[in-house]
């Protein structure tokens, strides 16, 4: 078992490691301790999940991983595939065969536009 602790000093100033959704959120909190909050667990959440997945801690890596929560309050972590985000969602080539659509939405969040489809491998 890990144990992963950071505290506010930490968090990046600038919201460039953030999500569109989790800018989004952040812009609507209108308490600045429940904002200094949120910022600290989402940093903290990040941290561990590039850690896990050997990504670096910059913040275009931790851009691509958004913390979610399901209906149960319980948080989750979506992680943008480097695969598809390179490329503007151009990589999946089986994906593309077997869907018949030339790409797909390589954010993944939070519009999942077209995630998950039915016919989609990834």
């Amino acid at each position: 078992m890990w144990w992963l602790a950071h505290g506010e000093h930490e968090v990046p100033s600038t919201p460039d490691w953030l999500t569109g959704h989790e800018r989004d959120h952040v812009a609507s909190i209108r308490f600045t301790k429940r904002r200094d909050e949120f910022l600290t667990r989402r940093w903290t959440a990040k941290q561990g999940v590039a850690s896990v997945l050997g990504l670096d801690g910059s913040p275009s890596s931790l851009a691509r991983i958004e913390v979610a929560h399901h209906p149960s309050g319980a948080p989750y972590a979506l992680v943008d595939c480097p695969d598809h985000s390179a490329t503007g969602g151009y990589g999946g080539v089986l994906e593309s065969v077997l869907s018949g659509q030339p790409h797909h939405d390589p954010v993944g969040w939070p519009t999942f536009k077209d995630w998950p489809a039915p016919d989609s491998l990834t």
